[in-house]
């Protein structure tokens, strides 16, 4: 649901949402390209390393640690 509500306010990425990202991360990590860029590898090395990086750095959640991760991936493309 959290999901739906940020793609309708236009703020979604092909599969992430910004404001969730601007939300949980944005206070420390001003620039979240910088972010999405600090896990090298390929992709799915990638979504698997912010994974566990966010489960215990602020975003315990399963949901919004997927909706940030996909974010993050659709700005390292």
């Amino acid at each position: 649901m959290t999901a739906l509500l940020f793609a309708a306010s236009g703020y979604a990425t092909a599969s992430g949402t910004e404001p969730a990202f601007k939300e949980h991360c944005g206070k420390c990590h001003a620039r979240p390209s910088s972010v999405a860029r600090s896990f090298g590898g390929r992709e799915e090395q990638r979504k698997k390393a912010f994974d566990r990086f966010l489960s215990t750095h602020y975003a315990e959640d399963p949901q919004l640690r997927a909706e940030i991760v996909a974010y993050l991936l659709d700005l390292a493309r």
